[in-house]
C-alpha cells in the first residue's frame, strides 16, 4: 500500500512530463502540416492550449511538493527559529485556505456553469479543461498537509526550536 501511495505522489511529475512531451509534439507537427504540406491541423492550437492549462494546474502540484513556490524571503533567518515555525504554519495554512476556497470550490463551480460552453474546433466542453483546476488544488493539498504533519512530527510539537 506504501508503494501505491509513493506512486501517487509522484503522479503530478509523471502527468505534467507527458502533458509536455504531447504539447510539443503537437505543436511541431502543427507546425510541419501548416509550413510543409500545407494543410494546417484546425485542433492543434485548442489541443495546445487545454495541454497548458493542464501543465498549469498539475505542475502547481509539483511545485507544492517541492516548496518551490516564490517567497519572500527577505525576514527569514531574522527572527528565532521558534517564530520561522509559526510563520512557515500560517503561510502553509494560509496555501490551504486558497487551495479549499479558490481553487476547488470555485473551480467545480466553474466546471458547472461552463458546462455546456465548447470549444469552437473540437467541440470539447470547457469543463473539461475546467477540471484541471480542482485536480491541481487537490494534489497541491495532499502535499501540503503532507508538509505539515512532517514539520509536527520532525519537531515534536511543530513548534519548538
Amino acid at each position: 500500500m506504501r508503494k501505491l501511495f509513493r506512486y501517487f505522489l509522484q503522479l503530478d511529475d509523471f502527468l505534467s512530463a507527458i502533458f509536455v512531451i504531447v504539447l510539443v509534439a503537437i505543436t511541431n507537427l502543427a507546425v510541419f502540416m501548416r509550413f510543409v504540406v500545407g494543410k494546417p491541423l484546425t485542433w492543434s492550437e485548442e489541443m495546445g492550449i487545454a495541454l497548458f492549462i493542464f501543465i498549469a494546474f498539475i505542475g502547481m502540484s509539483s511545485v507544492t511538493k517541492a516548496d518551490a513556490h516564490l517567497k519572500i524571503d527577505l525576514l527569514i533567518g531574522r527572527f528565532p527559529r521558534k517564530v520561522e515555525n509559526v510563520l512557515e504554519l500560517f503561510r502553509k495554512l494560509i496555501m490551504i485556505f486558497v487551495l479549499v476556497v479558490v481553487f476547488i470550490y470555485y473551480g467545480i463551480g466553474l466546471m458547472g456553469i461552463s458546462v455546456n460552453k465548447m470549444l469552437p474546433v473540437t467541440k470539447i466542453p470547457y469543463s473539461y479543461l475546467d477540471v484541471a483546476l480542482p485536480i491541481g488544488a487537490a494534489l497541491s493539498l495532499i502535499h501540503l498537509v503532507r508538509k505539515i504533519v512532517k514539520q509536527f512530527k520532525d519537531k515534536g510539537d511543530g513548534m519548538s526550536t
